[in-house]
């Protein structure tokens, strides 16, 4: 169980640094959106705004 575990644990890991990948890379083509300063001159919204 433990070796699953650490398995589990190193999956999740590479998943957690992908999706920091895409949030970075999404945020960097929105920078160069033209409408970027408008949108998020909006209370609560960013480059990328997460929903809860």
């Amino acid at each position: 169980m433990g070796t699953q575990a650490l398995a589990l644990l190193a999956t999740l890991n590479v998943e957690y640094s992908s999706g920091d990948q895409f949030t970075e890379a999404t945020s960097k083509v929105f920078r160069r959106h033209p409408d970027h300063e408008i949108v998020t001159s909006f209370p609560g919204l960013a480059d990328v705004t997460v929903l809860s």
